[in-house]
């Protein structure tokens, strides 16, 4: 039941998570840059000017892209003080990307309607070599594409899970709900590593693989039973199972063991993605794409806190 009271729906709980997010971070690096974040649209167009690239986006699309960010991924858009200002236009695209595609699944209740729209975002992403349809966040996506080679294929992958998963009313095992969250938020982080040009060492790639799994497992746990009131369920029907679990309650918000076992175990798991991205001791330089490691984290602290309830 308060599961759903940790979002960020909650303005109370996003100023505590920021406060504590600043601060962890301001002791790792030392200290943190907010002027990229707060810079004029026009300035950080011109500062992209400095790598020549095949396709350059509109000065107004970057701010756009920041404003759909900080709607609604405020964590994420905390989180960009932290990031070189080079670097803050094509990972705020990314994250509107994963913005504007969630809200596509979301939008409808008819999975028909649903796919073509984010079959739409898929011919966008494959038109980069052409000439792409105009929206903000393609605009912006494609210049980050063309400018840092981004890997097309997991700009696909953030779509492609979401249309796999339009029919499932409930994953069935818990390696099925991870290949999900590797496949969307997985594939951001690793996009996020590439876009600050530490994606040569294999074990950069592979932290950020194992610190945005992490994220997705999090954010399914976080929205459960708004999910289970769109008759959708991110908790594994093994897991489920094994707990004998009346998924009635999910629809009336009831905090019951048997949930909170069900949450346990797919936290457990989340832990031990962020346990290995730290053994696998990325570069320094791979620091700004990690830094997001610290929603889970907080958000799992937290879980802890409140028994798994």
């Amino acid at each position: 039941q308060r599961l759903s009271h940790f979002s960020c729906s909650s303005p109370a709980a996003s100023k505590v998570m920021a406060v504590r997010m600043l601060r962890a971070a301001r002791t790792a690096q030392g200290h943190y840059r907010a002027s990229a974040l707060f810079a004029e649209p026009a300035q950080m167009w011109r500062a992209c000017q400095r790598t020549e690239r095949r396709y350059q986006s509109r000065p107004d699309s970057a701010q756009q892209c920041i404003d759909t960010v900080r709607r609604s991924d405020i964590e994420n858009f905390l989180c960009l003080p932290f990031v070189s200002s080079e670097h803050v236009n094509p990972i705020v695209a990314l994250r509107a990307f994963n913005v504007e595609v969630g809200k596509s699944a979301d939008k409808a209740k008819d999975s028909k309607l649903v796919e073509i729209r984010l079959q739409w975002w898929r011919n966008a992403v494959e038109s980069f070599d052409g000439k792409p349809p105009y929206h903000p966040v393609v605009d912006s996506l494609c210049e980050a594409y063309h400018r840092f080679g981004l890997d097309r294929d997991l700009l696909y992958s953030v779509i492609d899970h979401r249309i796999e998963d339009l029919d499932v009313k409930q994953v069935e095992t818990m390696a099925a709900l991870e290949a999900y969250a590797r496949g969307t938020q997985g594939a951001l982080a690793k996009l996020s590593m590439q876009v600050i040009g530490a994606e040569k060492h294999e074990h950069n790639m592979l932290a950020a693989e194992h610190v945005g799994t992490a994220a997705g497992l999090c954010l399914l746990l976080r929205f459960t039973h708004l999910h289970a009131l769109k008759d959708k369920l991110y908790l594994p029907r093994e897991v489920t199972a094994a707990n004998k679990l009346n998924l009635s309650t999910l629809e009336k918000g009831e905090g019951t063991q048997e949930l909170s076992q069900c949450v346990y175990s797919v936290a457990m798991i989340a832990k031990e993605h962020l346990k290995i991205a730290t053994e696998l001791a990325p570069t320094p330089d791979a620091l700004p794409a990690l830094y997001p490691a610290a929603i889970p984290r907080l958000f799992l602290e937290r879980l802890d806190e409140l028994h798994y309830d």
